[in-house]
């Protein structure tokens, strides 16, 4: 999936795909308090850049996300500033755990997994010839429960959407090209 080229303007073109659960009272996107795994393949742009310019909309790269910073729960893979994060809030609280730096127009694959109190990053990359390399990367922390204020909230796949589902201001608006986003969530 090709996403809008980095444009610090407030007037930059925005856009996020929007995922949500099938309505019947079960919130398929919510892992509760189990293990789960959500990632993608991304591709960055060489303009790809987090923007702090004054009036920017475009100052993120959000990957996959659910939920809001401030919200009751949140899952968040992102790669601001070209550095992979991922980002798990619970009632319990939250754990974020942060990789080296990628570089701009190379494949990687970020996968995101929490097992318990321990939160996972994994990068992997590959070399000429098609052999690859991963960084892995955790932190330990208590998160707890993941459910939301409400099942309808969005996942969102290259940008940030507001709990109503529209697209944020501040839309944190990935900056290239995304492939094989996926949520596994463990029963």
């Amino acid at each position: 999936m090709r996403f809008p080229t980095h444009d610090p303007s407030a007037t930059s073109p925005r856009a996020a795909i929007k995922i949500v659960g099938a309505s019947g009272g079960t919130d398929e996107l919510n892992p509760g308090t189990g293990k789960f795994s959500f990632g993608a393949d991304v591709w960055l742009d060489s303009g790809s850049t987090s923007s702090s310019e004054p009036g920017s909309k475009d100052n993120g790269d959000n990957v996959i996300q659910r939920g809001l910073y401030d919200g009751v729960s949140q899952y968040k893979l992102q790669v601001d500033n070209r550095r992979p994060m991922c980002r798990i809030k619970g009632d319990a609280g939250a754990v974020e755990v942060t990789s080296e730096l990628i570089d701009p127009e190379v494949w990687y694959r970020l996968l995101c997994t929490r097992d318990g109190d321990v939160v996972t990053l994994e990068v992997t990359t590959w070399d000429e010839s098609n052999q690859p390399t991963t960084v892995t990367t955790s932190a330990t922390g208590s998160t707890g429960d993941m459910t939301p204020g409400t099942d309808t909230v969005p996942l969102s796949v290259g940008g940030k959407l507001l709990d109503s589902g529209s697209v944020a201001g501040s839309a944190d608006q990935l900056n290239g090209r995304i492939d094989n986003p996926h949520l596994s969530i463990e029963p």
